[in-house]
């Protein structure tokens, strides 16, 4: 059975997700689960530290499902990438007020921006490092700069926080068109030697 806090940040997602993170307050979230607002305060005293506590369930779930690639002692590859890819989108859909209020939140949260921040930057760690891996093994070109791998990444980023905007459903063929579109980004780098 969940506590409370996490019964807390499981409707706060449900709902943010419904409404938008700005609609949503705290009373409401109280409301949908028969709590009073001063016990949903105990455990988070702010709207912020709720979304902050979204933003650190999302990072869990992306961190276990990294986790569990990296697990599967595989060279990285277009294989890996794909599912990789797949997996990120369905955790990025359940979390998707995180990425449609990143303007709102960027300019209401300033402790959720540097959070955010953060983990922005642990994932261009762990892109380039992949990358830089990938060309020593010969799976992405070496005819390619380490700049150019670092707007690899910010492509890469840029299209994984805005393809939701675009997303009516969550079907397989649906996900599958964005991977397909995510992997095309990728297809210049591949070393076609190999």
């Amino acid at each position: 059975m969940l506590k409370t806090k996490d019964k807390i940040v499981q409707q706060a997602i449900q709902q943010f997700n419904q409404e938008g993170i700005a609609s949503v307050s705290l009373k409401a979230i109280a409301k949908e689960l028969n709590i009073s607002d001063g016990n949903l305060r105990y455990h988070y005293k702010t709207k912020e530290d709720l979304v902050i506590a979204v933003l650190e369930a999302m990072k869990k779930d992306l961190f276990l499902m990294k986790q569990s690639f990296s697990s599967k002692e595989q060279l990285p590859n277009k294989d890996f990438f794909h599912h990789f890819f797949k997996g990120s989108y369905q955790i990025i859909f359940t979390y998707r007020c995180v990425y449609l209020d990143q303007v709102w939140l960027y300019h209401h949260m300033k402790n959720y921006t540097k959070i955010f921040s953060a983990y922005v930057n642990e994932w261009r760690q762990d892109f380039l490092e992949t990358f830089k891996i990938m060309r020593e093994i010969g799976v992405l070109s070496a005819n390619y700069s380490d700049e150019q791998y670092k707007m690899l990444f910010e492509q890469l980023y840029i299209y994984s926080n805005s393809w939701i905007l675009y997303y009516e459903q969550q079907t397989e063929k649906e996900i599958a068109y964005y991977v397909a579109i995510c992997m095309s980004i990728l297809a210049p780098y591949w070393n076609t030697t190999n």
